[in-house]
């Protein structure tokens, strides 16, 4: 028997893009080097301490799609260490649901597959396609896998955070008719997948910005047109959001950037006070990561 499980996954950093392409709406997340940490240890849960109602609708989901006997889990204490920040648009809650769903079935040596641990993951909540190793359009209300892209992100991310935050579920209820009205003849996906042929940051982030206005209407983002013309001023690639989310992010190439630069503009732009919180990240791959152990943490 598995003495402890460890399932690490990552951020999202808001969404490259998200619109109804079509008749569905889809979005393509990209993961960065933010982590929720889900731990299953040999030991009784302790009285009163709950995963909080979402994790918890996940391992009821594991179940009963599966058909496991709950009696092994019994024998695990199950943790959750989360550092990514909440009500931003950064998938916390996704990170958490997938390490739930993954590190289940890792403890009962069943084989999900990433399209199916999606499903499971959207029937609790909207979720990001981070769950996905590679880049992938998703159809985050349905649970289903629409197209994977073969192109692994190598680039740097100067996230943009307010103190805004924003319930998800609250949002999309309360903008429901303006989401559905949303983008239906958008060029974003056609802009993304030529960018994904073409391997070219500034192609992809033009996807991204134009994803990212047509986005104002429901959810604006303050300095948005600024922020994007002072990313290209300091010869970043662009800027991405959270559709759903507050946080802007400039998506850059430290080797290229005067990093440092960027951050004195900022700081001396209106803008630096609305978006008072910022930090450097990394786009890394999708999906999670499980460690195991023979002896007890």
């Amino acid at each position: 028997m598995k003495q402890w499980i460890k399932v690490r996954t990552p951020a999202s950093c808001g969404e490259l893009i998200q619109g109804f392409y079509g008749k569905q709406e889809m979005l393509i997340s990209y993961p960065i080097n933010l982590f929720s940490e889900v731990t299953f240890s040999r030991g009784k849960q302790s009285d009163g301490e709950a995963l909080g109602w979402k994790a918890e609708k996940a391992v009821q989901l594991f179940f009963e799609e599966t058909g496991a006997d709950r009696h092994l889990l019994d024998q695990y204490h199950v943790t959750v260490m989360n550092n990514i920040p909440v009500g931003k648009g950064m998938a916390s809650s996704t990170a958490d649901i997938c390490g739930v769903l993954k590190g289940l079935c890792h403890l009962y040596e069943l084989e999900l597959a990433e399209e199916e641990v999606a499903r499971l993951c959207c029937l609790v909540e909207p979720t990001d396609s981070t769950v996905f190793q590679s880049l992938t359009l998703f159809d985050h209300i349905n649970g289903i896998k629409m197209e994977s892209f073969d192109w692994q992100l190598e680039c740097d991310v100067l996230v943009l955070e307010p103190d805004y935050q924003i319930n998800t579920t609250d949002f999309r209820r309360a903008n429901k008719e303006q989401i559905m009205r949303k983008n239906h003849d958008s060029k974003a996906l056609e802009l993304f997948r030529a960018a994904v042929e073409a391997k070219c940051y500034y192609k992809l982030c033009e996807s991204t910005y134009l994803s990212a206005k047509e986005n104002q209407e429901i959810l604006e983002k303050p300095y948005l047109e600024e922020l994007y013309h002072m990313a290209l001023e300091h010869n970043c690639y662009g800027i991405n959001v959270a559709h759903s989310g507050s946080i802007v992010a400039i998506l850059f190439d430290r080797n290229k950037v005067d990093i440092d630069a960027l951050k004195v503009a900022l700081t001396n732009n209106p803008c630096g006070s609305y978006y008072k919180k910022r930090y450097m990240a990394k786009v890394i791959e999708g999906g999670s990561q499980i460690l195991e152990g023979k002896t007890c943490l």
